[in-house]
């Protein structure tokens, strides 16, 4: 160790040596005698494995203390290189204040031992979409030690930290970058507002709020409950009350419903419902919560209720659904032959997402509101690998052949969830019928 001119303590062949003796002397109770091997020794038990040459257990030495670090996707740094400085940059990363990166997939620690080949993870093996990353830096591997303990490797996927279309360019992405800030402030501002009115009896957020699992273009799920006597005048006023949280550039509203949606200066929606108490009652869409204000724990009884239900589709869900799927090949066919392509395009749509639907019943996953294409693709989605290969397969341009073959793509999937499902809900496929109703356009 030295202090240089300036006082500043530096170290040499022992990196942080003061700090890491005192944690050391003060990570348990009692009387703590500390030891530490020369370099290139260590000291070894029955159940340790040996180090020869460095990369050991038991030494401050710099020779088995050092560690490699390879970050990609980024460009920021920790402030300090140690390793218990790595969390704080790792929160501000997946937190929002640098981007935000999906925290199962954009980053991943890998350790093992360089100089024991059956020991290194193979990056190929731990990482897919390897082609994706670009290695930015690689500090502190020291070539001269015979073997070195390989610690800690981060990876940032690089179009995970802005999400969207992978290779779009935009020239809004510091924008984008800032708007998990500019949503914690609308939180903020909204909280204070709601929290001091007493006519508020409930507030609580939906969606990747309530989940946990927001990214940069989250919106704010809000919901309200208020006392019934005063609900008319909340419901009539909810434009004007957007406006207490910021600068509203526009909204969509139906001057008759119960919720409306504000479009930020910032980028970031909110939208707002509002209910009586009588609205509020157990539901698989209230399984996943975050109450912010519950006066008389009616937000918590529901909570606690819905979580104890479970869905499963009934026979009329199924009909429902089978028959719209026939009804939109049938008008696909219509208005191909109307030359109506984005009609009929619409219509591809809809077979597409009643296709979804069905993923769903027959996981036993509530669907989606029907028209709602939300999480359903992407990195929240729910849906298996294949079957989201299968949704971008079932794509089609406006040629009016490829738009039929695409249709006859999708039918042995609907046959396959169809079978499914009327085995579970124990009623007849009738695939008589289905041929008939099909065979009409093919």
């Amino acid at each position: 160790m030295a202090i240089n001119e300036q006082g500043i303590l530096t170290y040499n062949d022992y990196p942080d040596a003061l700090a890491r003796l005192h944690g050391a002397l003060h990570s348990q109770e009692g009387n703590v005698i500390l030891v530490d091997a020369k370099p290139s020794y260590e000291f070894v038990e029955k159940h340790s494995k040996d180090h020869a040459g460095g990369g050991a257990h038991g030494s401050l030495h710099k020779v088995d203390s050092i560690v490699p670090l390879i970050v990609a996707g980024t460009e920021d740094r920790p402030e300090f290189q140690r390793l218990v400085d790595i969390k704080e940059w790792i929160l501000r990363l997946v937190s929002g204040t640098l981007g935000t990166v999906k925290v199962s997939q954009s980053f991943v620690g890998l350790w093992g031992d360089i100089g024991d080949s059956k020991s290194v993870p193979s990056i190929d093996e731990n990482l897919n979409g390897t082609e994706s990353l670009s290695l930015l830096s690689l500090d502190c591997l020291n070539p001269h030690y015979k073997y070195m303990e390989f610690f800690v490797i981060i990876f940032l996927n690089k179009k995970e930290l802005v999400q969207g279309c992978v290779g779009l360019e935009t020239n809004r992405r510091d924008r984008d970058l800032a708007l998990p800030k500019y949503r914690e402030d609308l939180l903020k501002a909204i909280e204070e507002d709601l929290l001091v009115d007493e006519n508020i009896l409930g507030i609580f957020y939906g969606g990747s709020l309530a989940n946990e699992n927001t990214d940069l273009y989250s919106d704010i799920d809000l919901r309200i409950v208020v006392k019934d006597d005063v609900f008319e005048g909340y419901r009539l006023n909810k434009k004007q009350r957007a406006n207490n949280w910021g600068r509203v550039l526009f909204y969509e509203d139906f001057p008759w419903s119960t919720y409306s949606i504000a479009h930020y200066d910032t980028f970031v929606k909110v939208d707002t419902f509002y209910y009586r108490v009588k609205d509020i009652q157990p539901s698989v869409w209230l399984q996943n919560i975050k109450i912010v204000r519950d006066t008389d724990s009616l937000l918590k009884n529901v909570l606690e209720k819905s979580a104890t239900l479970t869905y499963s589709p009934s026979v009329e869900e199924l009909e429902f659904w089978r028959t719209k799927f026939f009804a939109y090949v049938h008008e696909i066919y219509r208005r191909v032959m109307r030359n109506e392509i984005y009609y009929a395009l619409r219509c591809l749509d809809n077979i597409r997402l009643s296709i979804t639907t069905g993923w769903y019943m027959d996981a036993g996953l509530q669907p989606n509101t029907f028209g709602d294409w939300a999480k359903l693709e992407g990195n929240k989605s729910k849906l298996t690998e294949e079957q989201l290969n299968l949704l971008e397969q079932w794509c089609s341009s406006r040629d009016s052949h490829e738009i039929l073959q695409v249709v006859k793509n999708i039918i042995p999937e609907f046959l396959k969830v169809h079978n499914s499902l009327c085995g579970k809900l124990e009623i007849d496929e009738n695939l008589e019928t289905i041929e008939e109703i099909l065979n009409l356009v093919f």
